[in-house]
């Protein structure tokens, strides 16, 4: 289709490197590649230059030492003068010093010493030649990430520059495989993008034989054509759509550019350069970036960037892609490519080409396309997933420990709505929730709130409709209870620190002591209260069907709330259990068990069940607490809500270890799934 000519001109773009040229002159190079060699140097005068100028340098070295060996044994004092002579000739010739000149000159320093002779001088010269040689053939510099992307769009732009009214032209094979047995899908892929006039068109080739397809894919009106205009095949939509997804220009599917533009939308990644070669022998770096999880539907989970060295051009791309239920991969190989003139292609080819919206240039920048919109009736997996994505954003927000906000999910999407203190805290939480996909947020705060109507702010419900206690309330201390026993407590013990507890009266020290008492137990009851709101929604929703990533993040909720119930109630249990033993005693052994409250589990329950005992057992401390130190008459005042309060810490302590056994053996991912919570952190 193309002249031969116009072939040659990508192909000269490449010149062989220094090392390329000693392996040749050499006589080391391998048929193939000495061919080539040889080939290129015909037309290119630059490269005969620098071949002749390694042989003179060569045949220079090897004169003046053949010259230095066979006068040293006869008249060694004359030697070095000689060879000083042929330096400074040397050096004239040759004008600005190389590498192997500066050895020279290293070595003319030496020759005033009459203890190195001239064969010596000579045997560590060609010593020093031949290292510096072999480590330049055998070296390999590092090469960055950045680096390589860089040296591959200014080799890009270097070509389009040399044509008139360059179209770049391409020839991809798309290979579509899947983690899912099942038969590849092979689609043979021609672009051309006239970057003077902004027009783009495609063509494809599979098993319906070779056509053009719509050629403006930004367009709303495909190009249509009655002799060639047929529908794309399916696997290359599937490609296009990711591309958009992922906010890359579908119109250059290998380019560094593009590549680029997509590594700066990560937050977190992980980035490795190999070396490869290529399948013609050509020498190529793979550039592989890993993004951090977790990933929605066609989000890439893996790229890879194949770049030829020899001239910084991409050849191969692959992309592994998240799918509904498996890693898609898809492997983009050119199998030709060139820029050519557009007054020397047919006009067929851009003949109902309207130009794009976007115009190319020559370093093309992809446009940030808006996500495609998600489907009219998202699958109930999504909203799912949305759900949890969305509580647990709020729970690292600290957003589910009482504030007045709740998530509704429908059949179109999840909802946050609620009221928060202030417009600071609102914009902190919309900022959590503004990456997940098909949720909407309605906070408003405590004051547009009242000022948008006078209906009720709407109610934070639990599972069952019934409305959730706000359980973050600080405590209002009137009058305890065992005060009487508190001030015996308090006066004993101001006799043996005297300095500090006359410094304050016996009163102050009940009233203290009784608000931290009931403020830590209903910090205690904040914990369970989550972690019971975490058991109700994973039993009216199949935990077990979730996928890893999902069930992860429930088991990060679940442990960082027992954690921080067990830091409550080891805080609450050291500040009590003094006062409570000074009061009646010890627990005879045995009376624990007994003070509990009935347990309906067994050996198989779950971690729900559990976890509503533990709620149950904490509701019932919160209770004594507040009953026995803040006189809201929610237990009796008498010395059995002491036994009770003072039985209750050992039972919860078992109970919590318990839940986190459980927790471990039901949400806990296995062996073949620690990659992905690995990815994820």
């Amino acid at each position: 289709m193309f002249s031969k000519r116009h072939k040659s001109l990508l192909y000269q773009t490449w010149h062989p490197s220094e090392n390329e040229l000693l392996v040749y002159l050499d006589g080391e190079m391998d048929a193939k590649s000495s061919q080539r060699v040889e080939a290129h140097l015909k037309g290119c005068w630059s490269c005969r230059v620098k071949r002749e100028e390694t042989e003179r340098l060569i045949s220079a070295f090897m004169k003046s030492r053949a010259s230095a060996l066979g006068e040293s044994s006869s008249s060694p004092a004359g030697a070095l003068p000689r060879l000083q002579s042929r330096l400074d000739q040397l050096d004239s010739e040759l004008g600005a010093p190389t590498l192997f000149a500066q050895w020279i000159v290293a070595l003319r320093r030496t020759r005033e010493s009459s203890l190195l002779s001239v064969r010596w001088l000579t045997v560590v010269t060609a010593s020093a030649l031949l290292i510096v040689i072999l480590l330049r053939m055998t070296s390999s510099p590092t090469v960055s990430a950045r680096e390589i992307l860089e040296r591959t769009k200014q080799a890009e732009t270097q070509r389009l520059q040399k044509v008139a009214g360059p179209v770049v032209y391409r020839k991809l094979q798309l290979r579509r495989g899947s983690s899912a047995p099942r038969s590849p899908q092979v689609v043979s892929w021609e672009i051309w993008n006239d970057v003077t006039h902004s027009r783009f068109r495609q063509r494809v080739e599979d098993e319906n034989g070779r056509r053009f397809i719509a050629g403006e894919i930004d367009s709303e009106h495909a190009i249509q054509s009655s002799s060639e205009s047929a529908s794309a095949p399916p696997v290359l939509i599937e490609l296009q759509q990711i591309l958009r997804a992922n906010r890359m220009d579908v119109r250059h599917p290998l380019s560094a550019g593009v590549y680029e533009t997509w590594r700066h939308t990560l937050h977190q990644k992980t980035e490795e350069v190999i070396e490869k070669e290529l399948p013609d022998g050509r020498s190529a770096l793979t550039l592989i970036t890993a993004p951090a999880g977790p990933f929605a539907n066609n989000a890439i989970v893996k790229a890879e960037l194949v770049v030829r060295t020899d001239d910084w051009h991409p050849v191969e791309q692959r992309l592994e892609v998240q799918a509904r239920d498996e890693v898609r991969k898809y492997e983009l190989t050119e199998t030709s490519f060139d820029v050519l003139a557009l007054n020397l292609l047919p006009a067929s080819i851009f003949a109902d080409a309207n130009p794009l919206r976007a115009p190319l240039t020559i370093a093309p920048i992809p446009a940030l396309t808006p996500l495609p919109e998600p489907p009219a009736a998202p699958s109930t997996s999504e909203l799912i997933a949305a759900e949890i994505e969305a509580w647990f954003a709020l729970h690292r927000a600290k957003a589910c420990l009482g504030e007045a906000l709740e998530v509704i999910r429908d059949r179109s999407g999840v909802r946050i709505r609620g009221v928060v203190e202030t417009s600071v805290r609102r914009e902190q939480l919309l900022e959590a929730l503004r990456a997940i996909p098909l949720t909407t947020a309605e906070i408003q705060t405590v004051e547009e709130a009242l000022n948008a109507s006078s209906s009720p702010s709407p109610a934070v419900n639990d599972s069952d409709g019934s409305a959730v206690t706000d359980y973050t309330l600080q405590p209002h201390n009137s009058k305890s209870p065992v005060q009487e026993s508190l001030r015996r407590y308090f006066t004993e013990h101001g006799r043996l620190d005297s300095q500090r507890q006359q410094a304050r009266s016996v009163n102050a020290q009940i009233v203290e002591f009784s608000n931290e008492a009931v403020s830590l137990s209903q910090s205690a009851l904040t914990e369970a209260w989550a972690l019971r709101h975490l058991a109700e929604w994973s039993e009216a929703n199949r935990t077990s069907e979730l996928r890893p990533q999902l069930k992860w993040l429930l088991e990060v909720m679940a442990r960082d709330h027992t954690s921080a119930l067990k830091t409550n109630m080891s805080r609450c249990r050291s500040r009590l259990e003094p006062v409570l033993s000074s009061i009646i005693g010890r627990l005879p052994e045995g009376e624990e068990a007994a003070l509990a409250l009935p347990l309906s589990l067994t050996r198989n329950s779950g971690w729900e069940a559990r976890c509503r005992v533990l709620f149950s057992q904490v509701e019932q401390l919160d209770r004594l607490v507040r009953g026995l130190f803040a006189d809201t008459g929610a237990a009796g005042y008498g010395e059995d809500s002491l036994r009770k309060l003072f039985a209750a810490f050992p039972l919860i302590d078992g109970q919590v270890a318990e839940f986190e056994a459980v927790i471990a053996g039901e949400l806990s991912r296995g062996s073949d799934e620690l990659s992905l919570k690995d990815r994820h952190q």
